[in-house]
């Protein structure tokens, strides 16, 4: 790989890392905020289920977790757990801070969060597993090519 090659792959891994960190971080104050503040009536007359809701936040949150910290440490089984715990954590803490606001902590909803925690960072896990054995596949049938010539 030429040095311009390098440099341009480093470059990309930089706004990358960059870019998921801020994602993370815009997605989690809109989620702590809407998760903090008093409910208002519904505009259409209905809403979702609260506990879908919740699970697919917690999935992004869990995949956009997951982005940002493989730019740091190698994705593992030990790192996946760590994260998890730490959204679990966080999970209850979103719950048992939300009666200051004027909403209810519900057990039903840490426990959707959790799910959805668990399905985000399988995701994100899986996926950077597959483009892993993807990229090692590529790079022997490279080399395998290179030495043929």
């Amino acid at each position: 790989m030429s040095t311009s090659a390098v440099s341009e792959t480093s470059s990309r891994r930089r706004w990358l890392a960059r870019w998921s960190i801020a994602a993370l971080l815009f997605y989690w104050l809109v989620l702590i905020t809407t998760t903090h503040i008093p409910k208002v009536p519904d505009p259409l007359g209905f809403r979702p289920s609260d506990k879908l809701l919740h699970f697919m936040a917690y999935t992004v949150l869990g995949a956009l977790v997951g982005l940002v910290s493989s730019r740091y440490v190698r994705p593992r089984l030990g790192v996946a757990l760590m994260l998890f715990v730490g959204l679990a954590v966080h999970g209850v803490l979103d719950e048992v801070t939300q009666p200051l606001f004027g909403r209810h902590a519900d057990a039903a909803d840490w426990f959707a969060d959790i799910l959805g925690a668990a399905a985000g960072l399988g995701l994100f896990f899986a996926a950077s597993n597959f483009v892993q054995r993807w990229r090692n596949a590529d790079e022997k049938l490279a080399g395998k090519a290179k030495h043929q010539r």
